[in-house]
């Protein structure tokens, strides 16, 4: 099965959301277009919805026998999923930043 790439809207919330964490850390996001394939080309084009990939680690070294991850580095990643997802929840639970939102594929 050919899994087809996707390429993010610049509007794309989740991305936003993400840099947005990265920034609150004190650190520089960096984006680019990701190579290889992932859970995300599958949930994009097949549901419709916006997402985007980010991880800790040097991405160089993914899937290799080299890969590793710090605690430093991994604390650094839970801080900027949860300010993420306080940027994209609200009061109430729900998402109003992806109710109706075309920042996806």
């Amino acid at each position: 099965m050919r899994v087809e790439p996707v390429e993010l809207a610049g509007t794309n919330p989740i991305a936003a959301a993400l840099v947005s964490g990265i920034r609150a850390g004190g650190a520089r996001p960096t984006v680019w277009r990701k190579g290889g394939t992932s859970d995300l080309n599958l949930a994009v084009t097949a549901w419709g919805i916006p997402g985007a990939a980010c991880g800790p680690g040097d991405s160089r070294l993914d899937h290799t026998a080299r890969e590793s991850l710090s605690v430093a580095e991994l604390r650094r990643s839970v801080a900027v999923l949860q300010h993420a997802f306080g940027e994209l929840l609200g009061s109430d639970g729900r998402s109003p930043t992806l109710r109706g939102s075309d920042g996806g594929a």
